[in-house]
């Protein structure tokens, strides 16, 4: 997005130095991601950064709000609600698509809001190879200001072991082996020392959980969790003697409540010109006209799932939970990144995490998708390249 440093980097980039960069991640996580990483980073001007920090501030303002905090606990479904609470979510990640506004400047709008952690390790290692593999300029930074990979991994570190012992902590996944982010719990294995665990693994006795530490019976004290329930949900199959509504003698980094109550349910309750017009479905009481300028999603859905991009009457009308369901105007996804084979539009997610001693969210790094579809994600970007995984670097 800044031209000079964009046709700088396609003029030097060999596919030798990007499978040097995949080779790099392969070498330090032992496997390859289960999802594509594009050929290349972005590179941004100071002032997207400084309107992604001023979106992100307006937004946690409105999430923080005492009123919306009281009215987010209808967000979660009884089979759910998870005991205990936390003043607030410790992960937060904000996505937006890179827009043009009419004075003809680069604008974040606000696609989607988690209060649950991504691929924060990940992130950290792909800037390593990145960097080790190509001439990344200097006076470019992934992080943004007072924070850098030490501080970032410290920061994750108090949040997550929260002075337990690695032994006493895991990270909790629905058959993590299986998932597409299975590289970044390999990495904070690396980082943390503790260990992946499936739900189907726990032990229950009365209140507390253990887990098996090779031959050891481990009692478990916190859980960094990565289950996204709407998954599990979706898979009784897999049998566990713990569910979320069990009261259990554990704490949490990232409260299970958080993936509700900070969800594209709170976007319609939002105040700011960086987010889209946003409606639940429910509340809906005439259908728009002009329909053709709608997205229609689920509320508690990950990558691009149950989306519903060209949207017709008959698609509103199947809804059979129309509560759970949100229609947002489409944000015009800028296609300036200028790649080798096209132009490609992007997406930006920007990674907060909130210790349980400080007043407000930090600004760790990001994540940044590259798309040449209708939408972000895999199945709209099928045997495409410069698609995918990688990571912004904003000028300083």
């Amino acid at each position: 997005m800044i031209p000079e440093v964009r046709s700088l980097f396609n003029h030097h980039f060999t596919e030798s130095k990007y499978k040097a960069v995949l080779n790099d991640l392969k070498s330090y996580f032992g496997i390859l991601p289960g999802f594509r990483v594009a050929e290349t980073p972005v590179f941004f001007p100071d002032y997207l950064k400084r309107r992604l920090v001023e979106a992100s501030e307006q937004i946690m303002k409105g999430f923080t709000n005492p009123e919306y905090l009281d009215l987010s606990y209808k967000s979660i479904p009884s089979e759910w609600y998870t005991p205990g609470k936390s003043a607030h979510p410790n992960f937060i990640v904000l996505d937006y698509g890179i827009c043009m506004d009419e004075n003809g400047l680069l604008k974040p709008m606000l696609i989607e809001a988690q209060g649950f952690p991504s691929v924060f390790f990940f992130q950290m290692i792909l800037n390593k190879a990145f960097s080790a593999n190509y001439n990344i300029p200097s006076g470019f930074n992934p992080y943004f200001e007072d924070c850098d990979e030490r501080q970032f991994v410290h920061l994750l570190k108090e949040i997550i072991l929260d002075g337990y012992s690695k032994e006493d902590v895991i990270l909790l996944e629905l058959e993590p082996q299986k998932q597409t982010t299975l590289i970044d719990f390999i990495g904070t294995e690396k980082a943390l020392g503790i260990k992946t665990v499936c739900v189907s693994e726990l032990i229950k006795e009365g209140k507390d959980l253990y887990y098996m530490n090779g031959k050891t019976k481990q009692h478990i004290s916190r859980i960094y969790n990565r289950v996204i329930a709407d998954d599990w949900a979706q898979r009784p199959d897999v049998k566990s003697q713990f569910r979320f509504t069990d009261e259990v003698n554990v704490t949490w980094a990232g409260h299970p409540n958080w993936f509700f109550r900070l969800s594209k349910y709170g976007l319609s309750y939002l105040d700011s010109d960086y987010v889209p017009e946003t409606t639940i479905l429910s509340t809906i009481s005439k259908i728009p006209e002009d329909l053709e300028n709608y997205v229609l999603k689920p509320l508690f859905s990950f990558s691009g799932s149950g989306v519903v991009f060209n949207v017709s009457p008959n698609d509103i009308k199947k809804v059979k939970e129309p509560e759970n369901y949100i229609l947002q105007k489409k944000v015009a996804y800028y296609p300036g990144i200028e790649s080798l084979d096209g132009m490609v539009k992007c997406e930006v997610r920007v990674m907060l995490v909130w210790p349980d001693n400080t007043e407000n969210p930090i600004f760790t790094t990001n994540l940044t998708r590259l798309s040449k579809g209708e939408l972000i994600g895999v199945k709209f970007n099928k045997n495409k390249t410069w698609v995918g995984g990688s990571l912004s670097y904003f000028e300083e």
